[in-house]
């Protein structure tokens, strides 16, 4: 358990607030916090700047539509974000565990680096 002090967590729920007061969904929180001093912002932005311009490696996303904590448009969008990456192979009926699902996975998977 990830022990957030008060001050933290004061600055993470404003960092997730709209305008009016509501909080934002995951999929349009982007990943990357939009509050430029939230504790691990820094580093997001630089992961995210990472995959978005100095991959050149072949990659592969298989994202589990019913996932609970991260669902497939937010993933849908790393994929975008991720140079190269194919659209995600969108699992129904699989949550946030891909990978006890890997009989699904394993044949898309192969087929799309063997694609190049």
């Amino acid at each position: 358990m990830l022990a957030v002090s008060r001050d933290e967590e004061s600055l993470m729920t404003d960092c997730l607030r709209t305008p009016d007061d509501r909080f934002r969904d995951l999929p349009s929180y982007g990943f990357v916090s939009r509050c430029q001093d939230a504790r691990g912002a820094a580093i997001s932005r630089l992961v995210r700047d990472g995959w978005k311009h100095a991959w050149n490696g072949q990659s592969f996303m298989a994202v589990g539509v019913v996932g609970p904590v991260i669902g497939a448009p937010p993933m849908r969008e790393l994929a975008r974000v991720i140079r190269g990456c194919p659209p995600p192979l969108e699992l129904t009926g699989v949550g946030h565990f891909v990978e006890e699902w890997g009989e699904r996975v394993v044949s898309p998977a192969l087929e799309s680096f063997a694609a190049g």
